[in-house]
């Protein structure tokens, strides 16, 4: 157990911006939410509508350069398709590993809109993440990822452990959970993090 000297805690609507909790949940109706309860929230009770708490650690440098190795500001612009990936419980990791590089990846290796591919471990002993690996998918803007996708989704082999009957097989959020960056990022919370500041 980890005593902490000031409990983190959410005003309930920036949970329900969030996408943390359901838009009808009352139960923390006019109160802060505890951050512990807030992050426990099952997802897989709401269908889809919540999305969870993710805190992710992952190396520093890039386990696998997959495609791309130098590209530079001066080749065009960059859609960073950033992916967190989670296998299903009962499939090991060396299965699941298989099927992404195999399967999952293997599309936009070959495809010539995917412009740079970078994937890493999840440092789980960090924080007992629960996802497995972090892939980065870069094209030249959010129309060549469309393609890119659609394509894919023609060609990638639906496992026998899939989680949904369409593509990518991996539950919204849970399974699979992205972001997309562009080439300036609106926040850099490293630079940006000054400390907490408790409001009294």
């Amino acid at each position: 157990v980890k005593n902490k000297t000031f409990a983190e805690y959410f005003p309930p609507d920036v949970l329900r911006w969030q996408g943390n909790i359901p838009d009808e949940e009352l139960s923390c109706q006019g109160r802060n939410q505890d951050a512990g309860a807030a992050r426990a929230i099952n997802v897989a009770e709401h269908d889809d509508t919540v999305s969870p708490f993710i805190f992710a650690f992952v190396p520093v440098w890039w386990d696998e350069d997959l495609k791309g190795r130098g590209r530079t500001a001066e080749d065009g612009s960059n859609y960073r398709w950033m992916s967190l990936i989670k296998y299903p419980g009962g499939v090991t990791e060396e299965e699941g590993e298989k099927w992404l590089h195999e399967e999952f990846l293997e599309p936009y290796l070959e495809d010539p809109l995917v412009t740079r591919m970078l994937s890493s471990k999840v440092l789980r002993n960090q924080n007992n993440c629960p996802y497995h690996r972090c892939v980065e998918i870069w094209f030249d803007g959010p129309d060549e990822w469309e393609q890119a996708v659609a394509k894919a989704a023609k060609t990638t082999q639906k496992p026998s452990w899939a989680e949904t009957a369409a593509y990518p097989y991996l539950r919204r959020y849970t399974g699979i959970s992205c972001l997309f960056l562009g080439d300036t990022a609106e926040s850099n919370h490293l630079a940006q993090y000054r400390g907490f500041y408790t409001m009294r």
